[in-house]
């Protein structure tokens, strides 16, 4: 369907065939790791507009959520998760290794697990933060990737590892930004779930794309995104932009079987 698919399936086969033994071990959780999630969940940020970090927070403080900390050559990672939930760590294994090091140092990552999913608002009321962010991160840097729901974590790492690595294209429209990272993570995302067989991806990139088409025409039609000045565009409406730019097209929604779910994935690529 489209070269650039080809060439992430390589890059998928290469790591899924060859993918080291990455040891993970127990790492120390410190006085200065609590205050970063501390302030990170007190803090007024534009994305996390729902407070979702907060509550996590407080979850843990009364013991109904657990937290843990890995450390590998790759990454360490601390996430605060409900008690039945854990680290994908051989799952993550293979998106660190696709990536690499990139700063000289192991990926930071900070995971709230908050259990609440993505959905879209009344219908007339516009899309915001709250609807569709689940992660940050501060671009070519290494101070930390933070992610904020468990719905969709692994795609939302992806993004925020783009992000991270320097890989935003060269344009000051932040619009244009995200929806760029946001289709490169889909389509990385696509290429790690079908362990770089070619033949799975296009079949994954199908079910993708009309997901993204019915998501699309919904955001449309209930709540007037149609530009890159409304804010649900840079991570919905947007991609279809550059879907096109890669040689993709959409399909047409299927405007019967539209779901409620602003998630920008396909259930069927997972978490």
């Amino acid at each position: 369907m489209a070269v650039v698919l080809d060439e992430l399936c390589v890059l998928a086969r290469d790591v899924h065939r060859h993918k080291e033994t990455i040891p993970w071990k127990d790492g120390t959780i410190t006085d200065h790791d609590m205050k970063i999630l501390e302030e990170n969940a007190q803090g007024t940020d534009q994305f996390d507009r729902l407070k979702l970090k907060m509550c996590v927070m407080n979850e843990y403080k009364k013991g109904t959520y657990k937290i843990v900390c890995k450390e590998s050559a790759y990454a360490r990672i601390i996430a605060i998760l409900p008690m039945n939930k854990e680290i994908p760590l051989d799952d993550w294994s293979y998106i660190f290794q696709m990536f690499g090091v990139v700063h000289k140092t192991p990926w930071n990552v900070y995971w709230y697990g908050s259990l609440k999913t993505r959905e879209f608002p009344e219908k007339s009321v516009p899309i915001t933060a709250e609807h569709v962010n689940g992660g940050y991160t501060t671009s070519c840097a290494n101070h930390g990737i933070f992610v904020y729901r468990w719905e969709e974590a692994t795609r939302v790492l992806i993004h925020e590892l783009l992000h991270a690595s320097c890989m935003n294209p060269k344009t000051d429209s932040i619009a244009v930004i995200e929806a760029t990272i946001e289709t490169w993570a889909e389509l990385i995302l696509i290429a790690h779930r079908s362990k770089g067989r070619i033949n799975i991806a296009v079949e994954l990139l199908k079910k993708q794309i009309q997901w993204v088409a019915d998501t699309n025409y919904k955001a449309t039609t209930d709540h007037n995104t149609r530009s890159d000045e409304d804010y649900g565009w840079r991570y919905l409406n947007g991609r279809e932009k550059i879907y096109n730019a890669l040689g993709i097209r959409l399909p047409a929604p299927k405007k019967q079987a539209v779901h409620i779910s602003t998630r920008f994935t396909t259930p069927i690529l997972g978490d």
